[in-house]
C-alpha cells in the first residue's frame, strides 16, 4: 500500500506540459520570475521523496473545478510500512 499527503492551492497552477520540468533544480516558469525564489523548492521535495522510495505528483488543484483559477495539487506518495 501507499500513503499520500497532498497540498493544494487555487493559484495560477502549473501547465501540464511543465509539471515534470518544475521538479528540476533552478527551474522557474516565466510567470513566476517576478516573484522571489530560486527554483529549488520542488526539486528538494522530489529529492526527499526519492530518498524515501516515494514520488511527487503534480496535477490540477481545486480551483480547476471551482472556478477560482487552475490551482495546483502536489501529492507526496510514500510506500506504507509493512507489518
Amino acid at each position: 500500500g501507499e500513503i499520500e499527503f497532498s497540498v493544494t492551492d487555487t493559484g495560477p497552477g502549473v501547465p501540464e506540459e511543465d509539471r515534470e520540468r518544475v521538479i528540476q533544480r533552478f527551474v522557474r516558469l516565466d510567470n513566476s520570475r517576478t516573484e522571489p525564489g530560486s527554483g529549488l523548492g520542488l526539486s528538494l521535495v522530489g529529492a526527499v521523496m526519492e530518498a524515501h522510495a516515494g514520488r511527487i505528483v503534480l496535477d490540477e488543484g481545486p480551483g480547476a473545478y471551482g472556478g477560482f483559477g487552475p490551482g495546483l495539487r502536489v501529492a507526496l506518495v510514500l510506500p506504507a510500512a509493512e507489518e
